[in-house]
């Protein structure tokens, strides 16, 4: 017991977000709808087919971990054998996925970390985002000619790295909730990169969208030494073959001997500026932005419905507040019990719970030490039900949803943000009933593509909308110097009648709320057995005139039956990762999403 070793993006789709101006639309029209059509047309980490190869679902009465990565899981299941926290175990695990599956997260970017401390009864998120640098102007994103920079123009480089958040957010969990010395977090890590791991399949699929199209990464000579990491000879490597980082293995000691500081200061925090500077794409980090990220510990937000409290990561992420919103929404429709769990009739239903949510998001939720917002608000009962009257139980809505009106929130005007996180998602429960929930993510599949000793750096201000105001009225997600951008990532703790429940949270981008609220609407409010609830069929709307269903059989059926009701639609494969453990009187059950390569294990 305890062994568990026995994606290719549409990248010409994204030339659709060179948002010029369209005939008869203000700027801030063309830009939403060219991110309309983007986000529709790809997800943000290619899909690389059904992963059953791994244990997807485990059992245990003393710890459980589930990560996006079998050498992740085992470093997390180590961690807990040896009497460590669920901090420590989810530390071990963050450095193996930055090296196992560098296209998603690691230390180059930034997380979200809720935390269940069970003997105090305590629930505390700490932010590792990451932050604008100070030299940024609000219009960072505006071209010469006045226009908002195509896509690409913008991600590759070094021209959207922000400051990455998540060595300092992960050491001050540490310093509160770890129970193991910090340097022996890092060993297995450490010990993986010198003598190397196996490529897996996904890996390999999603390297080969680095050699292709306009943005080949052999054809950049500024940024190669990412090309010369996954694409020896311009080609991926091999399933199966061996690959090891031993510059990731030197920078990960340098932190495990001195702590965060060796990231912020010193020579790794050189690196990353000279990298940033010395980019095909020049970005404005400097050696002070670094010295000066401080993480965020604050509450989480948290929001009753029936006999379970729902609670996430706060502002700047929306995604607890989007998916408290929609699972609110939806139960005020009436009815509710007459329909099922699978039907069109509840698919429906959150279609146009999320259209309403999505629209409040983007006009609303920012960072909020940059805005004036009221999230208590967006998710005030009296308000919700008065956005549910909203919703036809009958047909489809043809418009999209516009924002509300909560109480006591600033006024600023809606703006769309092009989040196609690459991410990554942990759950884990130690053996004392301390329970994290972690979502990373350096943004777009390996970030800026700037690789700086052994890891990858984040995109992440492209998180922020590209246009900051319009006539005299400013965007909430506008790019400022020391602010941190929206973002999606949703890690959830689940309460049932105030006892620990769920633990859950996925990557995807925005369509990360899609998959949590979908999945836990029945789960919660129609008793479906969690794996089932977690593989059941996709369904999304960020508030378009079009859903989008996962192409699978049970989808296309499902598209028929929504098309019915007055929906438009259209197929794609959806890339979650939902990673859960569900917490039940014999113990943990820990299911890793089908979709994505992830394993759980547990004692």
């Amino acid at each position: 017991m305890g062994k568990i070793f026995n994606t290719h993006w549409q990248s010409n789709t994204l030339k659709a977000v060179s948002y010029a101006l369209l005939s008869g639309l203000t700027l801030l029209g063309s830009l939403n709808a060219a991110y309309a059509n983007t986000t529709d047309s790809i997800a943000p980490e290619a899909s690389s087919g059904i992963h059953t190869e791994q244990t997807k679902v485990a059992h245990g009465q003393k710890f459980m971990a589930v990560t996006a990565n079998k050498y992740a899981t085992q470093a997390a299941y180590n961690i807990l054998e040896k009497d460590g926290s669920a901090i420590d175990a989810a530390i071990a695990a963050q450095l193996v996925l930055g090296l196992v599956e560098p296209q998603s997260s690691g230390i180059g970017g930034g997380a979200f970390i809720v935390h269940w401390h069970e003997a105090q009864q305590l629930l505390q998120h700490y932010d590792g985002r990451e932050t604008a640098p100070e030299n940024i102007n609000s219009d960072h994103f505006i071209s010469p000619q006045g226009q908002p920079l195509a896509f690409f123009d913008a991600v590759i480089g070094g021209y959207s790295v922000g400051v990455p958040g998540i060595i300092a957010a992960l050491e001050l969990a540490h310093k509160e909730q770890g129970k193991l010395p910090w340097a022996s977090l890092f060993t297995e890590a450490i010990t993986l990169a010198e003598q190397g791991f196996i490529v897996s399949k996904r890996l390999n699929q999603l390297s080969g969208w680095l050699a292709q199209g306009k943005y080949n990464l052999s054809q950049d000579k500024s940024n190669q030494a990412l090309a010369n990491y996954l694409l020896p000879q311009g080609k991926p490597r091999p399933i199966g073959s061996l690959l090891k980082n031993t510059a990731y293995a030197n920078t990960l000691r340098l932190i495990a001997k001195k702590g965060s500081k060796a990231f912020y200061e010193g020579q790794i925090a050189q690196a990353i500026v000279t990298a940033v500077k010395n980019s095909s794409n020049p970005g404005q980090l400097s050696l002070n932005d670094l010295s000066k990220y401080k993480a965020i510990k604050n509450n989480a937000i948290c929001q009753q419905l029936n006999q379970y409290k729902i609670c996430g990561a706060p502002a700047p992420s929306s995604g607890a507040i989007s998916i408290i919103q929609q699972l609110i929404m939806l139960n005020n429709t009436p009815q509710l019990s007459g329909i099922s769990a699978t039907s069109p009739s509840l698919h429906h239903r959150l279609i146009e719970a999320e259209k309403l949510s999505f629209a409040d998001r983007n006009q609303y939720i920012a960072d909020p030490d940059f805005t004036q917002q009221n999230s208590p608000a967006l998710i005030n009962a009296n308000y919700l039900n008065q956005r549910s009257q909203h919703i036809n139980l009958l047909s489809a809505s043809k418009d999209t949803a516009k924002a509300g009106h909560p109480e006591q929130t600033a006024s600023y005007i809606s703006a769309n943000s092009l989040e196609l996180p690459s991410t990554s998602h942990l759950s884990i429960i130690d053996s004392e009933g301390n329970a994290i929930s972690m979502t990373s993510s350096i943004e777009t599949a390996f970030g800026s593509r700037v690789m700086v000793k052994g890891f990858i750096l984040n995109n992440q201000l492209t998180d922020f909308s590209f246009i900051p105001k319009e006539g005299n009225e400013w965007v909430a997600n506008r790019i400022e110097p020391g602010k941190r951008p929206r973002s999606s990532m949703s890690p959830m703790v689940i309460f049932k009648d105030n006892q620990l429940s769920l633990i859950i949270g996925s990557p995807g981008g925005a369509r990360i709320i899609s998959y949590i609220s979908k999945t836990l609407a029945q789960y919660l409010l129609f008793n479906t057995p969690l794996e089932q609830a977690i593989n059941s069929t996709h369904v999304s709307n960020l508030n378009r005139t079009r859903s989008t269903i996962e192409n699978t059989a049970a989808g296309k059926e499902l598209s028929q039956q929504l098309k019915q009701l007055g929906h438009s639609t259209i197929l794609k494969a959806q890339t979650s990762g939902i990673h859960a453990i569900e917490v039940t009187a014999s113990g943990y059950t820990g299911i890793a999403d089908v979709r994505r390569e992830g394993a759980a294990l547990g004692q």
